[in-house]
């Protein structure tokens, strides 16, 4: 389309999520303007710098890099760990930013798991019927995601 400048900026902006996620940690965190991380700091808390959901969450939230992330957490192998105790502890499906985060089983080398976790999310998340969506926004969006989970990537029962 010619935008090759526009491209190249966003490009950049969007690999600012090494700018959050603190290497010694491996979970997203907030910073002071001098680069110092926000102390004390407990990836299982909510902080005023952080909207809605948890570090947790958040961590896993870089859907434009998702081999990056999964190198910054140790290569396939090791964020295996990573994600099961995320998935066994701290998935909440009420919030955008863990939709995908059963896909990144995948990238991580184990899509049996994602396979799990889709239709887990499948059964407990999206009814067929009225309340099929109950307890959340109905949108184009999540009934998006729900024909996606069912027709694409969902293994049958």
């Amino acid at each position: 389309m010619g935008y090759k400048e526009d491209a190249a900026l966003f490009r950049k902006r969007g690999e600012n999520w090494h700018n959050v996620i603190d290497p010694q940690t491996g979970f997203a965190r907030g910073r002071h303007t001098n680069g110092s991380w926000a102390i004390p700091f407990d990836p299982a808390k909510s902080y005023s710098w952080i909207t809605e959901v948890l570090p947790w969450q958040y961590t896993f939230f870089v859907p434009q890099n998702v081999s990056g992330l999964i190198e910054l957490e140790g290569g396939r192998q090791s964020s295996k760990p990573t994600l099961t105790n995320f998935w066994g502890n701290y998935y909440a499906h009420g919030n955008k930013p863990s939709h995908h985060i059963a896909y990144l089983y995948d990238f991580a080398g184990a899509p049996e798991k994602t396979q799990k976790h889709v239709r887990a999310i499948l059964d407990s998340e999206y009814k067929i019927g009225p309340a099929a969506l109950a307890g959340k926004k109905v949108s184009v969006k999540t009934s998006a995601l729900a024909a996606l989970h069912r027709k694409v990537f969902a293994s049958p029962k």
